[in-house]
């Protein structure tokens, strides 16, 4: 089993990504080092670039999910029913 994960690294992960999606890869390595002079400590470094390519690998994060939620909304346009 794996550790459970704190509110604040959980949080600090997903906006990471949210901000900055294409700077981060699958490859803790290079997540690591690209955390190395933003956070406070090692061990919550290493807990983010953890948890970031985690989320990469499972797609959560992907380009592909962004563009195809946004085309659906756009397909859906509104149209306001006609008052009578």
């Amino acid at each position: 089993m794996g550790r459970i994960k704190s509110k604040i690294v959980k949080r600090t992960a997903k906006t990471l990504l949210n901000i900055e999606d294409n700077m981060f890869t699958e490859k803790y390595e290079d997540n690591k080092r690209l955390l190395a002079d933003s956070m406070p400590s090692k061990k919550v470094r290493n807990q983010i670039a953890g948890y970031i390519t985690r989320l990469k690998k499972s797609k959560q994060f992907s380009n592909s999910r962004f563009e195809q939620a946004s085309k659906f909304s756009n397909s859906r346009e509104f149209e306001p029913a006609a008052i009578k």
